[in-house]
This record gives C-alpha cells, structure tokens and sequence, in this order.
C-alpha cells in the first residue's frame, strides 16, 4: 500500500511538470500528437514505476474497516455537492484555478500560441500545478470536461485517507483512535460548503503526506536512503505548488526535518530534501515575480501597526476561531490536550499543526483585505486543514506511544 501512495506522489509532481514540457514544445492544435506523446510519456512513466515498486495487500483490520464507509460516504458526499454546485460552491475555486485550467486547454485546442501566464487571470501568480495538472487530461479529451476536475478532487479526497489507512495497519482499535476517525468525518460538511476553498484540503493532504512521510523515515518504517528522502520532498513540493497558504506548511515541514527531528544527522536531509525543496521553490518564486500585477495584496506598515495593535482585531479573529471550533466539537483543542496529557512520545510533531495555526491566525491579523466576509470565510477554512494534519500526526502519536509502552 506503501508503493501505491508512492505512485500517487510521483504522478501528481509529474504530470504537471510533463505537461508544461508539451504545451511549451509541441505546437498548439496538433491533437494527435499531444495524445501520443502525452499517452505515451504518462503510461511509459507508470509501467516504469510499477517494475520499480512493490505491491502488497493486506486485509484490514477493524479500524481500517471502520475507515472504509468513512471515505465512501465522503466520497457520495461531495458528488452530491458537485452536482448541486459544479464547482463546489466556491468562486475562489473557479476564479483562481478553473479558469487558468480552461485557458490552457481552449488555447491549445484553438491552436493559439501558449502562454503560460494571462494578466486577466485572476490572482495570476498563484500556483499553478492543478492547472496544469487537470489540463493534461482535458486536453486528451479534446473537449473541456467538467467531470474531470471532479475526479481530481475525488482522487485527492481518497489520497488523504491512504495515510490514515496506513497508520491504523495491524492495530488494535482504542478509544482514542477511534473519536479521531470518526472527528475526520466532521470535516465533511466544512470541505465542500459554499464559504470553503476545496482547494486548501489539497493543501492540508499534501500538507498531512509530508508529516506521515517524516514519521515513517524518523520511526525506521521506512529505509533513510535517498529515494525516501526524495519522496519526502516531493510532499513539500505538492503544498507549496498548490496554492499560497502551502508555504506556510512547506516551511514547517523543511525546519522540522532540518531542525528538531533525528533526520537532519543524515545526509540525505541536505544532499537530497533541501535541494529539491530550494530548487522547486526557486522555479515558484521566478514564476511569481514574472507574473503581472493583477489584485495583488502586500503589506502596508501603517495598516500592519494598526492590526497588530488594535485589540478588536485579536478580538474578531479569536471569536471567529472558537466559531469555528463548534463545527468540530472543539477538537482543535481536544486531540492536543489529551496527547499532551497521556503521551511523551514524538510530542515535537505537533509543532506542525500547531505552528500552522498559529501562523494563519497571525496572518488574519494582519491581512489587508479586510472584507468581515473573507476572514470569516478564511478562518474556516484554513482551521479546517489544520485539524486534517492534526487528526493524521495524532494517530502516529497515540500508536507510536502505545509500541514503545508494549516495549518496555
């Protein structure tokens, strides 16, 4: 099950990046040998994973089939939304990357000239590896598909249970685990509601595959060769080229392994991780400072020393945040409170989680774009993605803890 998240991994990263090479090299309009080359250079890329990977399956144990029903009654969940909603409910959705994805594909299609970045783009220096992403495949199909970035987002809603699935392997079922299976599930009515970004529950999947892949390099789950250490990576690369609010987990990422797990002793954290993570950041950055300036939000420092030091704005944000907290049963403040009280064990992973939230608050105070709508709607939905990296670090906390007691 391992190879096949792995799998997963190294096609999202790929085809973006495949696709950018065809749309760069290969002459607008030419259909068929899109199809060829893309067909082609996609199932080549697979057959050579799959020689490469191991697959095995095991049958599941009770927690494992207690997450089953979960995901597929999700999954049911948000076809349902997207059939009322066809994008989910969320102009941001639409505006910043359906309408980028489209561009790319009726431009190629019309056999007009590519360009990789429009001024009338909204927020045109956003990234743009879903864009690209579900492009490969519209463009395949000859024709702009609305069901196919539905299947991205189904794809990315099963993703984000592999790990979860992967950690509850061969354990026995507790109460504690059990509540965080089950709080997975009230994230449901929050991912696809009409004030959310479904976007950002990719960010916190990709977001929740890099502290899963950290703790099975750290653990010894995993071999500390290079082609872990490239895998982990790859799950920094994923949050940072999905959308803006990746920065902040790819940055805790990276100064976790570098800085307080056991993993910045080995080599590979600097030779393969870093360089990968600086380079990918690099190629983000120039695509960012090429873009044009199109409703773009920087910082003023007479409006920051008035956010920073107006109690109303602490006030309206905290408020916003405990609002929040009712959809989720408080669980923001449960599942860390009980693993501080119970456990010793690994504890240091809740920096990520805790840090994220502690950053988007700090960002909220300080935002520009003061509109009550957009930091009531933003509070939501970033709070969401951290609860969906919390519930995966807290399962690797409550078990690991529960090994080395059976150890002792």
């Amino acid at each position: 099950m391992n190879s096949v998240l792995i799998q997963m991994i190294l096609n999202l990263v790929f085809l973006p990046i495949y696709n950018l090479l065809l749309l760069s090299s290969l002459p607008s309009g030419l259909l068929t040998e899109y199809r060829i080359l893309g067909i082609s250079g996609w199932l080549g890329f697979n057959l050579f994973l799959t020689k490469q990977l191991k697959y095995e399956w095991k049958k599941p144990v009770i927690l494992q089939a207690l997450l089953i029903p979960i995901a597929l009654l999700g999954l049911y969940y948000i076809h349902l939304r997207f059939t009322l909603q066809p994008y989910g409910g969320s102009w941001d959705t639409y505006g910043m990357w359906y309408v980028k994805t489209r561009d790319y594909v009726e431009t190629f299609l019309r056999g007009e000239e590519f360009v990789l970045i429009h001024f009338d783009w909204i927020q045109p220096n956003y990234p743009i590896f879903f864009p690209l992403f579900v492009s490969f495949f519209q463009i395949l199909s000859g024709e702009w598909l609305d069901e196919i970035p539905f299947l991205y987002h189904y794809f990315l809603y099963l993703l984000s249970f592999l790990p979860i699935y992967l950690i509850l392997q061969d354990r026995k079922p507790t109460l504690f685990s059990a509540y965080l299976i089950l709080t997975h599930g009230l994230l449901l009515p929050i991912l696809v509601s009409a004030s959310n970004q479904i976007l950002d529950f990719s960010v916190a999947t990709f977001a929740g595959l890099g502290v899963f892949f950290l703790f099975q390099i750290e653990s010894g789950k995993w071999d500390q060769n290079w082609k872990s250490f490239f895998f982990l990576a790859l799950s920094f690369v994923l949050v940072l080229n999905t959308k803006e609010e990746g920065l902040i987990y790819s940055i805790l990422l990276l100064g976790f392994l570098l800085l307080f797990s056991k993993l910045n002793r080995v080599s590979y954290a600097w030779k393969v991780s870093l360089p990968t993570f600086i380079l990918f950041f690099f190629l983000l950055v120039l695509y960012k400072i090429s873009a044009p300036i199109a409703m773009q939000f920087s910082l003023v420092p007479e409006l920051l020393k008035k956010f920073i030091l107006d109690p109303e704005r602490y006030k309206l944000v905290f408020n916003l945040y405990l609002y929040h907290q009712k959809n989720v049963l408080y669980a923001d403040a449960i599942i860390p409170a009980i693993l501080l009280l119970l456990y010793r064990k690994n504890l240091k992973y809740l920096l990520i989680p805790l840090g994220a939230s502690f950053a988007f608050f700090f960002i909220l105070i300080i935002t520009i774009y003061n509109q009550q709508w957009h930091i009531e709607t933003a509070q939501g939905r970033l709070q969401t993605g951290v609860l969906q990296v919390m519930i995966l670090t807290a399962l690797m906390i409550h078990f690991s803890s529960l090994e080395a007691e059976e150890g002792k």
